[in-house]
């Protein structure tokens, strides 16, 4: 059964996503490879549900300096041109991973259909806390997107409350609800992106 639709292109979760149940060490050659191609896949549906000609490129990036930044696993770089990745992604679940690179391309998107939105965004060094960096309705906004996209490309859930805390997880909820709505509304290119 297809999870949803892009522009007539039918996607299912068992077919985009099979690395899960591989019996190959993701740490082989083969694994490695299989996952930069799912990588890019995820990237690239997400350029295609969210619009975007094109979509910047991913780059590892050593992973103190991603721990560094509070132990994010992914950042879009000023320009959105490039994602940066966490050097031990080879370690992250598919559903981690989605939810990455996802929340990076939704900031994508913002920088480019809701530039208001992103130019009010401050870095976390700027925030008291993580909670005020989450909280940020850019956050807020990209969180809700990842999830929307691991539901739907991997058939699992995010537990919003564990990851985030309750009231951000609150926040995000109610911006899922509302990006169904808006899809509901405009229609366009998500045929079969329906709510979980």
């Amino acid at each position: 059964m297809y999870n949803f639709a892009v522009e007539g292109v039918q996607f299912r979760a068992t077919t985009l996503f099979s690395l899960q149940r591989r019996r190959c060490s993701i740490h082989n050659g083969r694994g490695v490879q299989h996952r930069r191609r799912i990588q890019l896949r995820i990237v690239e549906i997400n350029a295609l549900l969210l619009g975007l000609d094109e979509h910047p490129k991913v780059e590892l990036v050593p992973h103190e300096w991603m721990e560094s930044l509070s132990g994010m696993r992914a950042a879009v770089t000023n320009d959105f041109k490039i994602i940066y990745l966490n050097d031990n992604w080879i370690d992250y679940s598919v559903k981690e991973f989605t939810y990455s690179l996802s929340h990076e391309m939704r900031h994508v998107w913002q920088k480019k259909m809701k530039p208001d939105l992103i130019a009010s965004h401050r870095t976390l060094d700027l925030c008291r806390n993580v909670e005020e960096y989450s909280l940020q309705p850019s956050e807020v906004d990209a969180h809700a997107w990842a999830y929307i996209m691991v539901c739907k490309l991997t058939s699992e859930a995010v537990p919003l409350n564990i990851m985030l805390g309750e009231k951000v997880a609150a926040r995000v909820e109610k911006r899922i609800n509302d990006i169904y709505d808006e899809m509901h509304e405009y229609g366009g290119i998500v045929e079969h992106l329906g709510r979980s």
